[in-house]
């Protein structure tokens, strides 16, 4: 029997093309302590698309967040390990100006707020674009506003995601508003065209 010689050379040379062109996403770490609206400004917008911003174990707050046009996970250390404080309302905002950046999460973190109204998180989807919004999801998340009457999770324009695993608590009872307006995509035959978006959210 004989054995298969490999070329060292080759293998060597393979490897000098592959690896520089593996790509790892960045961390960038946000400590939950206090008032983190600066830190978590900052780290989001440092941050590129693939990376993850991560939001430490402790207890904390901040002012509403809003991400454009980039694909990052917002990841805290799970449900009752990170817990924050909204200050104001909506938290997170993610905004898509264009056709694609829609492959974002949102993740791991207990959220409350004494708020009486408005949405939690919004998504904006660009809904003047006729290019899809999909791949996001929102998981493992603990929405605790108990006195809220305002839509919670606000999904607004051409998208597809996930929303599962989260444990939600609010006072008016639990409300999805997803809405697609095409206005604009066909101006001599569409105007203002306006769609709903089954969605689902066991509830246990």
């Amino acid at each position: 029997m004989h054995g298969v010689k490999v070329n060292k050379s080759l293998v060597l040379a393979i490897l000098f093309f592959i690896i520089p062109i593996v790509l790892w996403a960045d961390d960038h770490p946000v400590t939950c302590s206090g008032d983190i609206t600066t830190a978590l400004n900052s780290a989001l917008t440092a941050a590129s698309s693939g990376d993850t911003v991560t939001i430490g174990a402790g207890t904390c707050n901040s002012n509403g967040v809003t991400v454009t046009d980039k694909q990052l996970t917002i990841q805290g250390a799970g449900q009752g390990v990170t817990n924050l404080t909204a200050n104001s309302i909506p938290i997170f905002t993610i905004t898509r100006e264009s056709s694609s950046n829609a492959n974002w999460r949102i993740t791991g973190m207990t959220i409350t707020g004494a708020q009486t109204a408005d949405t939690i998180i919004m998504l904006w989807g660009a809904y003047g674009n006729a290019g899809t919004n999909d791949g996001w999801r929102i998981d493992h998340l603990t929405l605790n506003f108990p006195d809220i009457s305002g839509y919670g999770i606000h999904v607004y324009g051409p998208t597809w995601g996930l929303i599962d695993n989260n444990i939600i608590t609010f006072g008016n009872g639990l409300l999805f508003n997803c809405q697609s307006q095409l206005a604009g995509e066909d101006g001599a035959t569409i105007d203002n065209l306006w769609g709903k978006y089954l969605l689902s959210q066991p509830l246990e």
